[in-house]
């Protein structure tokens, strides 16, 4: 998931690219995989997945996910 998110490959549509983000953050990743997702939301070409993945962060903050 996190090569699909980073696009490390090939390039996938934003679609996919934020439902990696989802399962990522979804599945009790570490805190550097948190780090890597958040530092990369300026240099994400399209601004809606950056506003989709700091909006989810947000989320599981809040709600006290253990993702947090």
């Amino acid at each position: 998931m996190s090569r699909i998110y980073h696009q490390n490959e090939k390039q996938y549509e934003t679609t996919v690219r934020s439902a990696a983000a989802n399962l990522l953050l979804m599945s009790n990743p570490s805190q550097r995989q948190v780090q890597d997702i958040f530092l990369s939301l300026p240099h994400q070409k399209s601004r809606e997945i950056s506003n989709f993945v700091h909006a989810r962060i947000l989320d599981l903050i809040k709600t006290n996910h253990t993702s947090k």
